[in-house]
C-alpha cells in the first residue's frame, strides 16, 4: 500500500484533470484530422515543455538545445504545411491538447522529485478513470470482443509508455527528454499507411527527416557534454 501513499494528492488531481483534457482534445482531433497530421501537431509539446522547464522548473536550457527543439518543430511545420483551411479549428484543438500535455509533463517532473514512478502511474489510472466516466456515459456503447482486446492493448501500451516516460524524466532534465518524442513520427506514418491507407507525400518524409535529425543531434551533443564533464571531474580528482 506504500505505492499509493502520498502527501501531494492535489497535484496528482491537477495532473489527472490536465491529462483528461489533453486526451479528449487529441482523441477528438483524431476523428477529424489525418493521423499523421494530428500526431505531428502533438509534437509541439516539446516546445511548450522546454519553455516551461526553463521558466517554471528553472532548468538550464542551452542555446543548442533550444535550436534543436525549434528545428524539430520546423520539421513538424514542413509536414503540416499549415494553411487557414477547414482543418484550422481541429488543429487548434490538438494544439490545446499539446499545451495541457506540456503542463502535465512539468507536473510529472515535479512529482518525480518525491514520488516513485509507479505511484505516479497508478494515481493517473485511479483518478482519470472516474473523471472520464461522465464523459464516456454520453457516448457509451458496449464494446465487442475485438474492441475489448484493442482497449486492453491500448491500456497496457499506454501504461507502459507512461511508466517508462516517468522514469526518463525522473533521471534526466525534462527539456532533454522531450525532443526524443519526435521519434514517434515515422512509426505513425507507417502505421497510418498500413492500417488506414493514408498516403505519405514527399514533404512528410522531408519533415520526418528534419525531426529525426533534431533528436539525433541532441543525443550526440549531450553525449559530448557528458564526456567533457566526466573528463573535467576526473582531472580535478
Amino acid at each position: 500500500m506504500d505505492v499509493i501513499r502520498t502527501a501531494r494528492l492535489p497535484l496528482f488531481f491537477l495532473r489527472a484533470v490536465l491529462g483528461l483534457i489533453s486526451m479528449l482534445c487529441f482523441f477528438w482531433g483524431l476523428t477529424v484530422l489525418p493521423l499523421a497530421k494530428a500526431v505531428a501537431l502533438g509534437f509541439t509539446v516539446p516546445l511548450f515543455v522546454t519553455v516551461g522547464a526553463a521558466l517554471v522548473l528553472k532548468e538550464k536550457v542551452h542555446l543548442r538545445r533550444w535550436l534543436a527543439v525549434l528545428v524539430g518543430f520546423i520539421g513538424t511545420l514542413i509536414i503540416l504545411r499549415p494553411t487557414v483551411d477547414g482543418d484550422l479549428w481541429p488543429s487548434l484543438v490538438v494544439i490545446l491538447s499539446a499545451v495541457t500535455m506540456a503542463i502535465s509533463v512539468l507536473i510529472i517532473k515535479n512529482l518525480s522529485r518525491t514520488e516513485r514512478p509507479n505511484t505516479i502511474v497508478i494515481f493517473m489510472v485511479l483518478l482519470m478513470t472516474p473523471l472520464s466516466f461522465p464523459v464516456a456515459l454520453t457516448v457509451w456503447q458496449w464494446p465487442d470482443a475485438w474492441t475489448w482486446f484493442l482497449l486492453i492493448l491500448l491500456g497496457f501500451c499506454g501504461s507502459m509508455g507512461h511508466l517508462l516516460f516517468t522514469h526518463a524524466i525522473r533521471s534526466s532534465e525534462v527539456s532533454l527528454v522531450m525532443p526524443f518524442d519526435f521519434a514517434r513520427l515515422p512509426f505513425v506514418i507507417i502505421l497510418a499507411w498500413f492500417f488506414f491507407n493514408e498516403t505519405v507525400d514527399q514533404w512528410t518524409l522531408v519533415g520526418a527527416a528534419v525531426v529525426f535529425a533534431s533528436g539525433a543531434y541532441i543525443a550526440h551533443r549531450e553525449a559530448q557534454l557528458k564526456r567533457q564533464r566526466a573528463r573535467v571531474l576526473k582531472a580535478s580528482i
